[in-house]
């Protein structure tokens, strides 16, 4: 149960874009827009990055799968219903290259 101190950022992402698919804040999709492509950026450099997936390979309270999918599904899946296709898009990519890097250090465990 280590990992939860590791996704509280995430659960606080989470909230907002749950509040910003319900309540349209501008303010909070102009911080959505900002931040979620860093978060892309940050997804597809740590996929391709070998040295960052042998950590991750070694790090033994990491947050399960299941959850990521679930906080990643619930990001994309608020932005579709909030309409905030851009978003909900990148959202999806985040999702996919986090499935993806979790291959690729499973892979690199066996």
């Amino acid at each position: 149960m280590k990992w939860i101190k590791n996704i509280i950022l995430d659960i606080v992402i989470t909230a907002a874009l749950v509040v910003l698919a319900i309540f349209k804040f501008g303010w909070l999709e102009l911080f959505m827009m900002f931040y979620t492509p860093l978060m892309v950026i940050l997804k597809v450099a740590v996929f391709f990055n070998k040295s960052m997936i042998a950590a991750a390979a070694k790090q033994k309270d990491a947050t399960p799968m299941w959850v990521m999918h679930l906080i990643y599904g619930i990001n994309t899946f608020a932005m579709l219903f909030g309409e905030f296709w851009i978003l909900a898009a990148e959202w999806g990519v985040i999702w996919l290259f986090s499935w993806l890097t979790d291959n690729k250090i499973k892979q690199s465990e066996s």
